[in-house]
């Protein structure tokens, strides 16, 4: 078995992923692979067919899926948050939260806590890997976790705010504060905001290309964290963000991988990431944008 890490992007009810990890059900169960889900497990597309009751009973299917796997990790989304914390719901808009089931799933999250974290990483081929939703901005960590004093105490030294690195560790401390919680709910304009930046949980990926675009030549480091870790996010419909066709679409770059697709991925000894399936094209010449070839819409349940 030559991959490592098995990539399950937002569910919203879906059911690839227990097709997928049914193709890799042993190497799973001998931990020969981790199985890192990126969040946002209910709120379905009403386009999509898929119920609010089919989304839940599918999210206890991967609770229970994960409880006896210690390599299997649960990552928050902006569509888990607003059921998995009351004080978070209450300052932000709510998009496709179900207010008949709410209470349901609200329980789900605070019976099995303990499971679900902001990020995880690790190493494959000495490349650091780290998994959120929607990707760590630079600017954002800064500003939050400086001030947090999460991992790297005072931020008075303007140096100690630029040398910020954040870990799986200092994120998932976040969700232990009310300080920590209200951070995750900086939501940008890119995504209907009011704040400059966007969470782990609500970064667009255009924010993140924006911080590679924008960056003074040489001082790289002062914008995002090309040379320090390689970010692996779902959250975003693709790009263009509003069309549906965009559904089917990732990012798989130098620095970063975008990929919120309906369908999963999965990172190989060296590295490099592709579809469980191998069935994507090339798209477009300066970046490595990928569009799926099979429609894997609300048929794969």
């Amino acid at each position: 078995m030559d991959d490592k890490i098995l990539i399950i992007p937002d569910v919203h009810g879906r059911r690839f992923w227990k097709e997928d990890t049914d193709k890799l059900i042993d190497y799973i169960n001998h931990q020969v692979i981790d199985v890192v889900f990126l969040g946002d497990y209910v709120d379905p597309y009403d386009f999509e067919k898929i119920t609010v009751r089919d989304a839940i009973a599918n999210f206890k299917e991967i609770i229970e899926f994960a409880k006896t796997r210690a390599n299997v990790h649960l990552l928050l989304g902006n569509h888990d948050m607003h059921y998995f914390n009351q004080s978070y719901a209450e300052g932000i808009p709510k998009v496709r939260y179900s207010y008949a089931h709410g209470r349901e799933i609200r329980a789900l999250f605070r019976k099995n806590r303990d499971m679900f974290k902001i990020a995880w990483e690790t190493r494959v081929n000495d490349k650091k890997l780290l998994f959120t939703h929607a990707g760590v901005l630079k600017t954002w960590a800064e500003v939050h976790m400086g001030k947090l004093r999460v991992r790297h105490g005072s931020i008075s030294d303007e140096f100690k705010i630029r040398s910020i690195k954040p870990t799986a560790e200092s994120l998932n401390k976040l969700l232990k504060s009310k300080k920590g919680i209200f951070s995750l709910a900086d939501i940008s304009e890119q995504r209907g905001g009011w704040n400059a930046y966007g969470s782990p949980i609500w970064a667009d990926f255009r924010e993140h290309l924006e911080s590679l675009e924008w960056c003074p030549p040489g001082r790289e480091e002062l914008c995002n964290y090309t040379n320090e870790v390689y970010q692996v996010f779902g959250h975003t419909l693709g790009y263009p963000f509003f069309d549906f066709q965009s559904l089917d679409m990732c990012y798989i770059g130098p620095h970063f991988a975008m990929l919120d697709a309906r369908t999963s991925f999965l990172v190989s000894s060296d590295g490099t990431i592709h579809e469980i399936d191998d069935n994507m094209k090339t798209f477009g010449k300066s970046i490595e944008v990928y569009e799926r070839k099979q429609d894997r819409s609300s048929a794969d349940s």
